[in-house]
């Protein structure tokens, strides 16, 4: 009997054990950090929070969650090596991440990052399949507020975002490999471009590059959409096309030093866009461009442009 008693009791701590290991696993899909934390927690429970979003980056396991609870002071730069999404709950974040792992998944959403003029990059992507940056802002970095590089054949995907005043650019993008869409998000005041997009693709809508010291937007990619942007108030170029395709819809480029520069290797195709009033000329065609109807534009240097049928 006695016997069988302690088979029972060890069933039942066995039992035990393999739930509160399951229970700690659980536990850590979903982390929490504060600037009242202490990094020699686990980040597991809300009540006892991690001080810093490296801690929580690293403990966190792959398709987990990083919950921001507060603003939080400098912090050291943080390495994300697996798929995991940060939530920032619009806190302010003074530090750096960076995201290099060529088959994650990762969602940086609702933070505010800030470089506070003393920190070089905001966003560093060296690889990863696939980046969400959703409902963020990214400012006063000395160099890049958002920058891909690499060679890993990245999906990068960038709404509602606000990446201004910058030492640089607002955006760099230089991964041949890499395809970019950039819905409803805003590039201004950056001392560099608003955006450099050298990418195998790169689609833009309804978005902002203005008031930047170089160009708005500046596309070297094999192929590139730009429609209802507007690229205003730019110390050089509101949209340089320095290589490869490019589509403009509805586009707007005013108040530049040139609004559309074309370069001699570049294709550019036009449809209801606007280019008025830049200092030295709305549109400077030194390649070969192609409108197709419903355009604005009083100053065209260059090539003619071909005329097509309205698309």
């Amino acid at each position: 009997m006695l016997v069988r008693s302690i088979a029972a009791a060890r069933l039942v701590f066995a039992a035990f054990a393999v739930f509160a290991f399951a229970a700690a696993a659980q536990a850590q899909l979903l982390t929490f950090v504060s600037n009242a934390g202490d990094d020699t927690r686990p980040c597991t429970v809300q009540a006892q929070p991690c001080k810093t979003l490296l801690r929580a980056a690293a403990v966190t396991l792959a398709s987990g969650t990083v919950r921001i609870l507060s603003d939080l002071a400098a912090q050291p730069a943080t390495n994300i090596v697996r798929s995991v999404t940060v939530e920032g709950g619009g806190n302010s974040v003074i530090g750096a991440i960076t995201i290099s792992a060529s088959a994650a998944v990762v969602t940086l959403r609702g933070l505010h990052l800030t470089g506070r003029d003393a920190l070089a990059n905001g966003i560093i992507i060296n690889s990863a399949a696939a980046v969400h940056i959703e409902d963020c802002a990214v400012e006063r970095y000395t160099n890049d507020g958002i920058k891909l590089g690499g060679a890993t054949p990245t999906k990068l995907f960038i709404s509602n975002t606000v990446s201004a005043s910058n030492g640089s650019d607002g955006f760099y993008a230089e991964n041949i490999n890499a395809q970019a869409v950039i819905e409803n998000s805003r590039f201004e005041g950056n001392a560099g471009s608003g955006l450099y997009l050298k990418v195998e693709s790169a689609n833009v809508s309804g978005s902002v590059a203005s008031g930047n010291v170089s160009s708005g937007m500046v596309l070297r990619s094999t192929g590139a959409k730009i429609t209802q942007t507007t690229a205003d108030n730019n110390g050089g170029r509101g949209f340089l096309v320095y290589s490869g395709a490019a589509r403009f819809s509805s586009a707007q480029a005013t108040r530049n030093i040139a609004g559309l520069t074309i370069s001699d290797s570049a294709f550019v195709y036009i449809a209801n866009c606007m280019f008025l009033g830049n200092f030295n000329g709305d549109v400077n065609d030194q390649g070969f461009a192609y409108s197709y109807g419903g355009n604005a534009i009083s100053w065209w240097i260059g090539n003619d442009p071909v005329a097509q049928t309205p698309f």
